[in-house]
C-alpha cells in the first residue's frame, strides 16, 4: 500500500501501444519535471491533463498577492 504522501509515477501501456503517464503526489509543475525524461524517452506528448494538484501552488500565491494589495 502507497503513502499518500509518497510520490510515484505510473506508466500505462494499452493493447495499441498508446502510452499514458501519470504522476502521483505531486504539486505544481514539479509532476512535469518528474515525468519530462520519461516523455522524452517515449516519444511526443500528444495532450497533457492536469489534475487539480498542479493548480495548487499557484492558488495559494495568488491568494497571497490579492491579500497584500491595499
Amino acid at each position: 500500500m502507497m503513502n499518500k504522501n509518497e510520490k510515484y509515477i505510473e506508466i500505462h501501456i494499452d493493447s495499441n501501444g498508446q502510452t499514458t503517464i501519470e504522476a502521483f503526489g505531486y504539486e505544481g509543475n514539479s509532476c512535469e519535471r518528474a515525468t519530462a525524461s520519461l516523455e522524452d524517452a517515449l516519444g511526443h506528448v500528444e495532450s497533457r491533463e492536469r489534475k487539480p494538484e498542479y493548480y495548487k501552488n499557484q492558488r495559494i500565491a495568488e491568494e497571497s498577492r490579492l491579500r497584500r494589495r491595499p
